[in-house]
């Protein structure tokens, strides 16, 4: 039995997929267990670096990944997209991906009876999805949730910001909220 458990600012909630139907629940059953994160700790960080290879490029990233997300083991680099065959090869732009809540992730995985199969936070999985090639290479991806509202910008295909505010579920106020991340965005990135 597939089983998501989704962790969120408005609660956690767990659904199992039985008979090709997702339905919550209020424990999980067996099987693996798939971990949804869509929290405020989690960021996007752009990074530049000298041009290096192989394992001096990795140890590399490796120590900037440590040094901006200290305290959590939920971190990675994502490629950045594009560029000469040269840039590809040996890139000097990076994105970091973190999120800060360690302690809260930790705890749920060792409050499960179930082994993990993977921890998914919601802005990777957006940016993700709107790095398609037959998107647009700028783009807003907007969730709303239960009084929240997840925010993820992709400049070139590239996911430069990540925002979850507590907004209610009013159009108005999603909007406003829309239109204070494209301010932030032009006022401290020149998009």
């Amino acid at each position: 039995m597939k089983t998501v458990r989704y962790l969120s600012p408005a609660g956690d909630e767990t659904w199992c997929l039985d008979g090709g139907q997702w339905r919550s629940v209020d424990s999980v059953a067996g099987g693996f267990v798939w971990l949804v994160t869509d929290l405020p700790e989690e960021s996007f960080v752009e990074i530049k670096t000298p041009r290096l290879f192989g394992k001096d490029r990795s140890a590399f990233i490796d120590r900037q990944l440590a040094a901006r997300y200290p305290e959590s083991p939920y971190r990675r680099s994502l490629p950045v997209e594009g560029g000469e065959l040269f840039d590809r090869l040996a890139p000097t732009r990076h994105v970091l991906f973190g999120v800060d809540a360690g302690e809260r992730i930790d705890a749920e995985i060792e409050a499960l009876p179930q082994p993990i199969a993977a921890v998914s936070p919601v802005s990777l999985l957006l940016a993700r999805l709107a790095r398609h090639r037959e998107l647009p290479p700028n783009l807003f991806v907007v969730l709303p949730g239960q009084g929240s509202l997840r925010i993820v910008f992709l400049s070139e295909r590239t996911p430069v910001l990540t925002r979850l505010t507590l907004t209610p579920g009013e159009p108005r106020a999603q909007i406003d909220e829309i239109m204070r991340t494209l301010r932030h965005l032009e006022n401290n990135l020149g998009l």
